[in-house]
Parts: structure tokens; C-alpha cells; sequence
């Protein structure tokens, strides 16, 4: 314990239920601390008004550790069967840290443990000005980021305040009435030869994803997140295209190794190019997904598959060799979408088409729709024990419609409409094409100050 004195952060709670809970939880650690032992404890509010307390346990044996909010969680359970309704946790300062007690949210794991157990459950989080019940619902696909490191800003949570859901009843009537059954197929060959003979798609997908979202946490720290890497892995990438994921997931292999598969040699090039002269193990094998003969078995911590599944011609012979090459205790991340994200992206694209009377065989989903967030838990089911789905969204907003349409145009083939050739459809088909997306596009930023495109994605993770 420490003698020091350390501000009770019940003071920045405007709300009384949340003041009383971090109250509770701050006077429970400033008598626990340990270093190293106890630095977080958890107060857990009932129905009846009764307050129960946990405390976190640390431990030096691997992640044998045990979270202040379970402790609470199970004090509770204890003596009471009321409702639970709100939860707060508080981080004590380590003698090398500000002396800043800080309000910290529960983990990944402890916000689906609290939320099986008390579905309407709200949380003390920090909004970076104040500390405020919300949702714990609203975390579940949200980045976590640790509390064993110090904060950059003491007295905030690291973690970005993003609480948004972008589902909304008139989204989802949307999706219902546009968003097609039938979806885009596409070869293998046609990837390799004409999606991926270069990087350009690849490029201004990853451009406009980051420079354009909402989300403060990118779409690669959810991902990493699911590794749960501990820098000495062996880590497998599937269609790993032009090494951009790998680039932002190497400093975490640093003792580990990195193998990229990929059936296209312009990106695998690029992509041996991006990490060339890193320390960390790499090697680059050309290559199918559902062929990796040329790998041993158990050889892998870590299989991922990023948005490149729908493309492989035998799913179960993949997934069948997925499991083979990786070790117990391993994690197979497949990451893909639910068939109507990019929304609105559709609902212009699919409106300028039957303007122009376009053929019918046009109006398809896209082509994730083959193992989509929707029907790929059970066709892992089939090859894997367990199969977790871990979800995240974002919006992408523009203000400008240039950008956009780069997307739209060279990012998504104009909604895949010119993927492969057709000899129905024009340069003046195109050209047109386009300039219906523009103008309505230009009309929602005039309407709205910007035009949204909502990202619903997610990842299996496979164990």
C-alpha cells in the first residue's frame, strides 16, 4: 500500500448512482493496493440499492488473474438474487504513476460475463470529461485497452469514448427492402488476374477505411485484439494481399514469425516489399487457401483470414486444413461482414441502375454474402469445437465526393457491377453510372453535411 495521497475520483460523476459506485469501489482499493497484487476494485450496484465489492487479483504465472468486476459479480451473487444494475471499477496509481485514481471500464471478457448475467446492466465509463453510467451493451464491440500501463493523459481511460450504435430502424427497413438474397460470385482466377494483378484496390480500400471513419479505434486494433498476441507466435495470414495488416501486427510477433499466403504474386510481392528488412521471421508462399500442403502440421499459434474467405474455391477443405496446421490452443480469426454493411453505398448504386433500366443480373449483394457474419458461425461450427463472433462497427463520412466515388469506382468495382467483363455494359454505361451515384451523393452532403456509409463487420474467432 502506498501512503500517498490520490484524489477520490467520485468527484467528476455528475450522477449520483455512478458517484456512490466509484466512491464505493475507490475507498475498497485505496485500502487493498498492492503492487502488482491488487490495483483495481469494482463496486456492483443491486435493484434493492445494495452495494457489493471485488477486488482484482494479479498473479506472475501466465494470465492466472481474476478481474475486480468478477469478484463483485460473485460477491453479489452471494447474498442477493435482486437485479444488478450498474457496475464501476477503479484503477489505483502504481508509486511510479501520477497519483490519479482512475475510473477504468470492464474488459472484453467481463463485459460478456456481467451482461450474461444482467442483460440491462449500465457502467461507469469516462468520456473524457466526466465519468458517466452508460450501456454496458453498447461496449461489447469496442476496443479494450489494458490497465497495467500507465495513461498518457492521467486521470483519463485510454480508451476512445465510442459508444455509438449506427443501427437504426430506418437502416435496417433499408437493408430489408434493397439489399438483395442473391449475391456477387467470383473465381478464384478472377481475383488472382484482374481484382489483385496490383495493389490499387487494396490501397484505396485501406486509404478511405482509415482516413474516413468514426470509430477513434481502427478496424486492425479490433483485430488484434482477437489475436491476443503475446509477441512470440507463429502467425499464418491467409490472402494476406499487400502485407498491410501484417505491417501494423509485426511489432507484435517481435520473437514470433510471420507467413503470408496469397494466390495473386503482384500483392504477395508488395507485400514482401512492406516488411522487407524487419527482424521479425517472415516468409512468403503463392498459394490457394484451401492448399497448404506445403505446411506442416501444428506449426501455427495464429491462422487470420481477412475478407478474402468468399474467394476460396473449397471452404472445407481450408477449414479442414486450418486446423490442421494450427497448434492447440490456437486461434483461427476470420474476419468478413454482415451482407448489408456499406448500406447506402448499395442504395445509390442500386437506384442509378434502375434509372438506367440496367440488367437485372446486376442487382446482387456483394460477394462476402458466400460466408458472411450471418451464416459463417455454422459452416465453422462444422470444423472447429468452439466459434466465437466478435462484432465492431464504423461509418465512414464524407464530405467531399471525389473520394467516395474512388471508392465506390475503384475500391468496389462499382459495387462489383464491373468486375468482369461485359460486353452490355460501356465505357458510356459506366460513365453515366457514375455520374447518378455522384449527384446523389453531392445531394446528401448538401442535405446532411456529409454522406455516410455504415460499416457492420466482424470477426469469427475459432479455437
Amino acid at each position: 500500500m502506498t501512503a500517498r495521497e490520490v484524489a477520490d475520483p467520485a468527484g467528476g460523476c455528475p450522477e449520483p448512482a455512478a458517484r456512490a459506485l466509484v466512491a464505493a469501489a475507490f475507498a475498497a482499493i485505496s485500502r487493498r493496493y498492492v503492487l502488482a497484487r491488487h490495483q483495481i476494485a469494482a463496486a456492483v450496484l443491486d435493484a434493492d440499492g445494495q452495494i457489493h465489492l471485488g477486488l482484482h487479483l494479479d498473479a506472475m504465472v501466465g494470465r492466472a488473474a481474476v478481474c475486480a468486476e468478477a469478484g463483485a459479480l460473485s460477491a453479489a451473487r452471494l447474498v442477493t438474487g435482486a437485479e444488478l444494475v450498474a457496475v464501476a471499477a477503479v484503477r489505483y496509481p502504481k508509486p511510479t504513476e501520477a497519483a490519479v485514481a482512475r475510473v477504468v471500464p470492464p474488459c472484453g471478457l467481463c463485459r460478456e460475463l456481467l451482461l450474461d448475467h444482467a442483460p440491462g446492466l449500465r457502467a461507469v465509463v469516462h468520456d473524457g470529461t466526466q465519468s458517466v453510467l452508460t450501456p454496458l451493451a453498447g461496449l461489447l464491440p469496442h476496443k479494450y485497452t489494458g490497465t497495467k500501463w500507465p495513461s498518457d493523459h492521467p486521470g483519463l481511460d485510454k480508451e476512445p469514448a465510442m459508444t455509438t450504435d449506427f443501427r437504426t430502424p430506418a437502416l435496417d427497413a433499408l437493408a430489408k427492402e434493397i439489399i438483395p438474397e442473391e449475391h456477387f460470385e467470383f473465381s478464384a482466377a478472377t481475383a488472382r488476374d484482374r481484382f489483385f494483378n496490383d495493389t490499387r484496390m487494396l490501397d484505396v480500400k485501406q486509404w478511405v477505411h482509415n482516413a474516413f471513419r468514426t470509430n477513434p479505434t481502427p478496424m486492425l486494433g479490433h483485430m488484434l485484439d482477437n489475436l491476443a498476441l503475446t509477441g512470440t507466435e507463429d502467425l499464418l495470414d491467409l490472402g494476406c494481399g499487400n502485407g498491410f495488416i501484417l505491417e501494423y501486427l509485426r511489432p507484435h510477433l517481435a520473437e514470433g514469425s510471420i507467413t503470408g499466403l496469397d494466390i495473386a504474386p503482384a500483392v504477395l510481392d508488395a507485400a514482401r516489399q512492406r516488411l522487407h528488412g524487419t527482424a521479425t521471421e517472415c516468409t512468403w508462399i503463392e498459394s490457394s487457401a484451401d492448399d497448404l500442403s506445403m505446411l506442416g502440421e501444428n506449426t501455427f499459434d495464429r491462422v487470420m483470414a481477412n475478407y478474402m474467405i468468399h474467394y476460396v474455391p473449397n471452404l472445407a477443405r481450408c477449414f479442414s486444413e486450418v486446423r490442421r496446421v494450427m497448434r492447440p490452443g490456437g486461434i483461427f480469426q476470420l474476419t468478413t461482414d454482415r451482407t448489408d454493411s456499406m448500406l447506402e453505398m448499395y442504395d445509390v448504386h442500386f437506384a442509378a441502375l434502375k434509372a438506367m433500366g440496367a440488367p437485372q443480373d446486376l442487382f446482387k449483394a456483394s460477394p462476402k454474402g458466400r460466408l458472411s457474419l450471418a451464416n459463417g458461425g455454422d459452416l465453422l461450427g462444422e470444423h472447429f469445437e468452439r466459434v466465437d463472433t466478435v462484432t465492431w462497427q464504423d461509418q465512414l463520412r464524407f464530405t467531399d465526393a471525389e473520394p467516395f466515388m474512388r471508392f465506390y469506382e475503384v475500391g468496389h468495382n462499382h459495387c462489383c457491377a464491373s468486375s468482369e467483363e461485359d460486353e452490355r455494359l460501356t465505357e458510356d454505361f459506366f460513365a453515366q453510372l457514375r455520374e447518378r451515384v455522384r449527384a446523389q451523393v453531392m445531394r446528401a452532403i448538401d442535405t446532411s453535411g456529409y454522406f455516410a456509409v455504415t460499416k457492420y463487420t466482424g470477426s469469427f474467432l475459432c479455437r
